[in-house]
């Protein structure tokens, strides 16, 4: 983990957003954010959902692998909370497929 922190804080400082304390995510404006994740690793929105804290969602580039997961708050501040390589998405059951 000692090793993770310092690469995870170069990505959040190559991304141009502040980097938090370890433990804490970085946030901005979702604007910003999104601009980030799309012009520099190409990531796209997959998916979203409503939880407690705001609008989480799902960004990846299907072709490299890049994810990054975000919170948006209702005041569209935007925090990323997680982010890696190796996504693959699953396959969508046809309609009616028990799954």
């Amino acid at each position: 983990m000692k090793l993770i922190y310092p690469l995870m804080a170069g990505a959040f400082f190559a991304l141009g957003l502040p980097v938090a304390p370890a433990g804490a995510a970085s946030c901005g404006p979702l604007e910003q954010v999104a601009a980030q994740l799309a012009g520099r690793f190409d990531e796209r929105p997959l998916g979203d959902a409503l939880t407690n804290r705001g609008m989480l969602q799902l960004w990846a580039n299907e072709a490299t692998g890049t994810f990054t997961i975000t919170v948006t708050a209702p005041n569209g501040l935007a925090c990323i909370i997680a982010y890696g390589t190796s996504w693959e998405s699953a396959p969508v059951p046809p309609a009616g497929d028990p799954a």
